[in-house]
């Protein structure tokens, strides 16, 4: 089975920013590295490799992996989107792989407005605050680069939108240039750690379920930020809820009710099945 990557998630570190959780990882070649039995890269020609990670996380989940964020107040309308550049090296073995090198990331920090706000990469992200179907904010954290130069290119934490994206995407630009400028200092570490395989998951139980429980919500008049006060995790389980919002009642608005007729079809389509709260 090939590896599957996780850069940023609840069974993986990165940055080394959940130091607790790489610490207590029992595979030998995590132990290797932080007993120095492996010779590790010190310089940015020791990094030969770069790639681009994105993620969208739950509050729970960033404060665990220690991201810098406002609050760690939670919200079924709140998401902390994260995109990491990242330049390194690779050392693997059977059950794990683990980068090592420096790297910039994004946070973005959103709510969520409406259901057509369209979070699946930092684009869109930034087109959903424009129509006004989210509000976010997004700062920059630099890792294993430091300089004057750097210091300077990096953006202050500003509210996101088209204009303000262009000049974080320009200073993106500037420091991984400065990544290889001899002022540069370079001091690699763990950037993300690779699980061979992650738990199992059932997609299509994760969705019936999702689909039932919108539907009884439908059917009981519930608005939509009701349904997805739901302790159930994962943003797929609340993704299924909007959209069954969406094409059985026609509402995207969070504070909505759906009328008696919608209810009443909702309650057909359930066809006697009985969600218990």
């Amino acid at each position: 089975m090939p590896y599957e990557f996780y850069p940023i998630d609840v069974e993986s570190a990165s940055f080394g920013a959940m130091r607790e959780a790489v610490n207590e990882v029992p595979e030998p070649l995590l132990k290797q590295i932080r007993s120095g039995a492996i010779r590790l890269p010190v310089s940015i020609d020791e990094l030969p490799d770069q790639d681009m990670f994105y993620q969208r996380l739950n509050v729970n989940a960033a404060v665990a992996l220690g991201l810098q964020i406002a609050t760690s107040e939670m919200s079924f309308s709140r998401h902390i989107v994260v995109q990491e550049h990242l330049q390194f090296k690779q050392f693997e073995d059977d059950k794990q792989r683990v980068l090592y090198g420096v790297g910039i990331r994004w946070i973005v920090d959103v709510n969520v407005l409406d259901t057509r706000a369209n979070l699946s990469n930092l684009p869109m992200v930034v087109a959903s605050a424009e129509f006004g179907y989210a509000q976010a904010s997004i700062k920059f954290e630099v890792r294993g680069l430091s300089s004057a130069q750097v210091t300077a290119a990096v953006p202050v934490p500003t509210q996101l939108n088209v204009e303000k994206y262009a000049e974080y995407s320009n200073a993106l630009k500037i420091i991984k240039s400065l990544m290889f400028e001899k002022e540069t200092k370079v001091t690699p570490d763990i950037v993300a750690i690779n699980a061979k395989e992650k738990k199992h998951q059932y997609p299509a139980l994760t969705d019936g379920l999702a689909a039932s429980w919108a539907l009884a919500c439908i059917s009981r008049g519930k608005p939509l930020s009701a349904a997805l006060n739901h302790p159930m995790p994962g943003d797929r389980f609340k993704e299924v809820i909007r959209a069954v919002y969406v094409d059985v009642a026609g509402i995207s608005e969070f504070d909505l009710r759906p009328d008696d007729g919608v209810r009443r079809h909702a309650t057909q389509m359930l066809g006697g099945l009985k969600v218990v709260n």
